[in-house]
């Protein structure tokens, strides 16, 4: 059974940004393999990859509502940005990788 480890509350910007420390390092200073982020007050795009998301043009949209689940490396290539002038509010939790005996 996963574990959820950490938890953050990120509120989108007009410039691309990371996922922080905060949500990727738990207490024991281990990095979490698994981030599920809650899409709240408006849409933003994202990137896995690494490249920068633009607002309107490049990335995945996401809408008020959906959940975004990240594995492994997608948790550290993750890029957000705003996708209208209403800052989004992303709710997130982090955990690490499931166990071979759960």
């Amino acid at each position: 059974m996963t574990q959820f480890v950490t938890y953050q509350t990120m509120a989108g910007t007009g410039a691309a940004q990371s996922l922080s420390d905060t949500i990727l390092v738990d207490s024991d200073n281990t990095t979490v393999e698994r981030v599920r982020i809650y899409v709240e007050t408006a849409p933003i795009r994202f990137t896995l990859d690494g490249t920068a998301p633009v607002a309107a043009t490049t990335g995945e949209i996401a809408e008020v509502g959906d959940v975004i689940e990240l594995f492994g490396s997608e948790v550290f290539d993750f890029k957000v940005i705003n996708e209208t002038a209403t800052a989004a509010s992303l709710k997130m939790h982090g955990a690490h990788g499931k166990r071979r005996d759960e």
